[in-house]
Order: C-alpha cells, then sequence, then structure tokens
C-alpha cells in the first residue's frame, strides 16, 4: 500500500496486477498458494484492491501532500492488469464505493474473451500492440492502446502513436527498461518521443 499512495502523492499514475482470491479481488501478480491448498509458513496473504485503494487514495487526498488534488484537472490514471478470469463484475463491486473522481481508471491484459465481456460490462479497456500483437483486437471498442515493444529496436515510431491519438485513443508506452534494456536505449525512447511534442493529453507513460 505505502507504494501505491507514494504514487498517488505525488501525482504519478500506476499499474497493479489484480487477481481473485477465496471470493475477493486482491493485488497480486502470482496465484497465493492457499489457492491451491498448499500451506507455507511464511507467506504472505494477497490484500484486498478495495481496502489498498481507499486507504492510499485517502492518504493521497489529505495532508501536505495533497495540493496537486486541488488541480480540478488533473488526473491520475490506474492501470488494472488483469491476471484471472471472471472478475470483470468483482473489479467494480470493490471500486464503486471508492472515491476515485481524480484517479480514471482502465483493465488491460485479459484475455479476448474477457475483453469482450469488459466491454459488455461497460468497463474501459485497453487494447495491446506490440511486435508480436501486431493488430490490436477489439481496436474499436476500446479506450486506448498499451503499445509495447519486447524486441529491440523498439519496433513503434511517434507516427504510431500520432495515428492512434488521431484515432481518439489514449496511449499508454511501456518502457523500455521492463525488457531488460539500458538505460541508454531508455532514454533515446522518451527522448525521441518529448522531442516530438508527443506529451499532450492523452499520452500515458
Amino acid at each position: 500500500m505505502a507504494a501505491i499512495s507514494r504514487a498517488f502523492c505525488h501525482g504519478y499514475g500506476l499499474e497493479t496486477d489484480v487477481r481473485d482470491h477465496q471470493g475477493d479481488v486482491v493485488i497480486s501478480h502470482d496465484p497465493s498458494p492457499s489457492d491451491y491448498g498448499v500451506k507455507m509458513k511464511h507467506a504472505s496473504s494477497p490484500v484486498e484492491v478495495e481496502w489498498v485503494l481507499r486507504k492510499a487514495i485517502s492518504h493521497a487526498l489529505i495532508g501536505d501532500q495533497a495540493e496537486w488534488a486541488k488541480k480540478p484537472n488533473l488526473k491520475i490514471p490506474l492501470a488494472i492488469n488483469i491476471k484471472s478470469d471472471g472478475i470483470g463484475s468483482m473489479i467494480i463491486k470493490a471500486l464503486e464505493n471508492i472515491d476515485i473522481g481524480k484517479f480514471p481508471w482502465f483493465a488491460f491484459d485479459m484475455s479476448v474473451p474477457e475483453m469482450v465481456s469488459y466491454i459488455k460490462l461497460s468497463i474501459p479497456v485497453f487494447t495491446r500492440h506490440s511486435d508480436i500483437e501486431k493488430f490490436p483486437v477489439l481496436y474499436d471498442q476500446a479506450h486506448g492502446v498499451w503499445l509495447d515493444s519486447f524486441s529491440w529496436p523498439v519496433w513503434y515510431d511517434n507516427k504510431d502513436i500520432k495515428e492512434h491519438l488521431a484515432y481518439g485513443k489514449y496511449v499508454c508506452v511501456v518502457s523500455p527498461e521492463l525488457h531488460g534494456h539500458s538505460a541508454e536505449k531508455v532514454e533515446s525512447v522518451w527522448r525521441s518521443i518529448h522531442d516530438s511534442g508527443l506529451f499532450r493529453r492523452g499520452f500515458l507513460l
């Protein structure tokens, strides 16, 4: 929770993994051993999404750290990485009682059948576009694009980003260091994007 709270306090959006665990939606990348009936002495229990976000948002909106929250047009995106199927309705329920007006959220990385169900539930979704996923699925229905590159050099250029923006899509570019690329390579990508003037509304990092 501390990391999420710090991000919100400083006006940074974030990405977090969400899955189901014993009837709740929790923040966790991997399944808990207890989901498979395995007992581990020092295993930590996954934390419920609603509890974490409620605490983190409450902390971010109070005290000296809250100056950014007074800016009416500032929005802090929350990217929810879906790690298990069948939890769309559970996510809606977990978030419906939290004041997330300044924290617009979207879901991504779910299976294609799940993506269809999320769209039917009116959940904002981002579709993936990468050197492997060359044709973004359900592009017209998606709110935005999760732009990624598993190879180097990155396959996309600023023209690709501009085209997505021109279609009215939000664009979230995955930073290359997540795939093990050097700081110099990462800087070259961000420098190119920065110099092109793409840092504007609709563009996410």
